[in-house]
């Protein structure tokens, strides 16, 4: 599964660059990530481009409008199944 790609030039030092994206997760500023695995990582041979992978575990809580119209639509749910069944006997 692919959600995103993502390309930038930074005009700072390679080893920068690198360091900073490696301890960028997880971090005291962003709680939400809880866990950072990384699936693979290659580097092209021809162009020097370092290829990443990266599994990141966040916790984040849905929307509340999100979760009122689960919670409506498992109230909806049962009252159309209890309706259905009791004219069913």
């Amino acid at each position: 599964m692919k959600l995103f790609e993502r390309s930038v030039f930074v005009p700072h030092p390679w080893s920068f660059v690198s360091f900073a994206s490696w301890r960028k997760y997880p971090n005291d500023k962003s709680p939400q990530v809880l866990h950072v695995d990384i699936l693979s990582r290659s580097v092209c041979p021809e162009t020097g481009i370092l290829r990443t992978e990266r599994l990141i575990t966040c916790k984040q809580n849905l929307p509340s409008i999100v979760e009122w119209v689960i919670i409506l639509i498992i109230i909806i749910s049962f009252m159309i199944f209890s309706f259905f069944s009791f004219f069913s006997l």
